[in-house]
């Protein structure tokens, strides 16, 4: 059995994550992570969601899966889950055509259903891993690529993360921070490329109340400081905005097999 968890933030009527998951299945429950103002607003505004309130001193994206991490780890021996999936809320789903096409079809609950109980039987043997992103998924091979980024859509094997995981170490790009602990240490990840997530940019709320540029160069420069010979920062100039600095990640060179279980 796995959880899932989408941490929101004032974003009441742009649920589109939850609209594309299966919600009435009971293999898997979803929670919307939320402060207690939210909380309010949406038992007002909705009775499908089951609401999850974290302290009022969680804040950021970063600390709310730190937090996710904690608190179901603690429930671990009342609900017996011991497996997560995180989901920014953002997200529409596509799947591909077939084993032998890349090209992409907007995914029914059935088929997210199908991926959601893949991925979760995988998590038994990889202790972490995903659905992949759109952008770049037609350079993935079909089926499960190892020891790549993971994001947007994010599972883990919660004993895993509390035993080999430093939590909430940095704020911005946190998804990668956790993926380079658990690759170092021996975990492998198993992202699929067969399902996909895109995420809508820039809406209002979520996220982008709590970014900065600064924060996010910043951090940039501190998860090469995490994983000296593994990161490398660059600066990247966009259309529109203004430089930035990004990462380059030497995802497979991470994953220490001499410590593979």
């Amino acid at each position: 059995m796995m959880d899932i968890f989408i941490p929101t933030y004032r974003r009441p009527n742009a649920q589109l994550t939850f609209q594309g998951l299966p919600k009435k299945n009971p293999d898997y429950r979803i929670f919307h992570v939320v402060d207690e103002k939210d909380a309010s607003d949406l038992a007002v505004l909705r009775n499908d969601f089951n609401l999850v309130v974290h302290p009022p001193e969680v804040k950021t994206i970063a600390q709310k899966r730190a937090w996710i991490f904690r608190h179901w780890h603690d429930l671990r021996h009342t609900t017996g889950v011991q497996k997560i999936m995180m989901f920014d809320d953002d997200l529409r789903f596509a799947v591909r055509g077939g084993p032998d096409s890349t090209k992409l079809f907007p995914a029914d609950e059935v088929a997210v259903l199908t991926h959601l109980r893949l991925m979760d039987a995988k998590l038994d043997f990889c202790r972490h891993g995903g659905f992949s992103p759109r952008q770049g998924n037609n350079n993935m091979d079909p089926g499960w690529t190892y020891n790549t980024r993971s994001m947007y859509a994010i599972a883990f094997h919660v004993p895993t993360v509390m035993e080999n995981c430093e939590l909430g170490r940095i704020e911005h790009r946190e998804d990668m921070d956790y993926t380079l602990q658990l690759l170092r240490k021996g975990f492998k990840n198993a992202v699929t490329a067969d399902i996909c997530t895109d995420q809508k940019y820039n809406a209002a709320g979520g996220a982008s109340l709590e970014r900065t540029m600064e924060a996010s160069n910043a951090d940039a420069l501190k998860l090469a400081e995490l994983h000296p010979g593994l990161v490398k920062p660059v600066e990247k100039a966009y259309k529109g905005s203004i430089n930035r600095t990004e990462v380059i990640v030497s995802w497979k060179k991470a994953y220490d097999p001499s410590l593979a279980r």
